[in-house]
């Protein structure tokens, strides 16, 4: 099969799971109905559009199974063919270098805002939105993970970082220097922190975190307590524009996604945010001197020389199995997610009708569907576990 056909396989497949949720819905309306309904010439025509809608769900649910087995068969082809076009290659030194990388958990960001009232608007939408559009068009899209909270209080920066477990923590709002960063309170206006607070925070974080992105005026005062703690710290030397500042930020996630240890020199932050600092200047606006790169004095850098992880062999699965799990896990889905603590962006990412599906593409990519049986034992769906033991 090649791609074409294999995409128009897959609209069809979509095509006929909306339909199917679709007609689900209406057969559930109608059960209710029925249960209500007191007039037999009424309940008789409810029982004939029912036994209709489960001849036609019956019919949608044959083609999708059809479909999916096709595909699913395709797939595990393709995976298990060897190929024998060519000898054996040793691996390159990139090569290993990759798959260092591929055996490597996600870089986690998380971009924390505020814009309390009565301060001056800030483009921050627009920020996050190019933000992610960079890291999604990347080729090295798999290796980020972010995560963003919105109107942020002092207490919903701790709640993100214990809850998150972040890399990189990225500020966006205003700075006042030395008396702090504006957040908010509980009525939505401005709040302070000091650096010494953040400090003492983001220390207790110091083996996991790698950098702090300040992008707000004035926020050297804060980079320069927090830089204490953590390795690498970005902070304003002065008041900012804001064309600059989305300019700088975007170009800096841009550079950290497609550095290359083999042709880009210094470390990954240090190179990100030499492109940053240019990203401003070929823009046209000023500002390139503002952003301001602090080190740990002694800095230990945390990327060389991991040890290679084997990722674990995902457990095979047929695909039929697959879809027949799949398929009943409709109202359930949502548990299956919460027992693997899929965030919030990432389910706002499935497709609707198809959260199932998803959640299992989910567990291959990290592979985790050794997990599943345990899962859904947990989630009260024994009788689904007890397929995966079957042959």
């Amino acid at each position: 099969m090649n791609i074409n056909q294999k995409q128009r396989l897959e609209r069809q497949r979509d095509s006929l799971q909306d339909e199917w949720n679709l007609r689900n819905e209406k057969l559930t309306q109608l059960r209710r109905a029925l249960i209500i309904e007191a007039g037999a010439a009424v309940k008789f025509q409810l029982e004939q559009q029912i036994q209709a809608e489960e001849t036609e769900l019956k019919r949608l649910e044959q083609e999708l199974d059809n479909i999916e087995q096709t595909l699913s068969t395709t797939v595990e082809q393709t995976s298990s063919q060897p190929n024998f076009a060519q000898p054996p290659i040793a691996p390159s030194q990139e090569d290993q270098n990759q798959s260092r990388d591929l055996s490597m958990k996600p870089k986690k960001i998380l971009i924390l805002a505020a814009n309390p009232k009565q301060t001056v608007r800030l483009r921050l939408d627009e920020e996050l939105r190019d933000i992610k559009e960079g890291l999604q068009r990347s080729l090295n899209r798999d290796n980020f993970d972010l995560r963003y909270d919105l109107a942020v209080r002092p207490r919903d920066i701790r709640r993100a970082i214990l809850d998150y477990r972040p890399n990189i923590i990225h500020f966006s709002g205003h700075g006042v220097g030395v008396k702090g960063l504006s957040f908010e309170d509980e009525t939505g206006k401005e709040q302070l922190v000091t650096g010494e607070a953040l400090a003492g925070l983001f220390g207790q974080f110091s083996n996991q975190v790698e950098c702090v992105l300040l992008n707000a005026c004035y926020s050297e005062v804060q980079a320069n307590a927090i830089v204490q703690h953590i390795n690498y710290v970005i902070g304003m030397n002065d008041a900012i524009d804001d064309k600059a500042a989305i300019e700088f930020v975007v170009a800096f996630y841009d550079a950290l996604a497609a550095y290359n240890r083999e042709y880009d020199s210094g470390s990954p932050v240090e190179f990100a945010f030499n492109i940053a600092r240019n990203a401003i200047e070929l823009a046209g606006v000023s500002g390139e001197s503002i952003p301001e790169l602090k080190k740990k004095p002694n800095i230990i850098d945390k990327t060389p020389n991991l040890p290679v992880v084997e990722p674990p062999t995902n457990k095979q699965i047929p695909g039929q199995t697959k879809i027949f799990i799949c398929r009943r896990l409709t109202q359930d889905w949502q548990d299956l997610a919460d027992y693997f603590e899929i965030q919030p962006h990432e389910r706002a990412g499935f497709k609707p009708g198809r959260e199932p599906h998803s959640i299992w593409e989910w567990l291959e990519q990290r592979n985790r569907l050794g997990e599943l049986e345990s899962a859904l034992i947990e989630i009260g769906r024994e009788d689904l576990a007890q397929e995966l033991k079957k042959k």
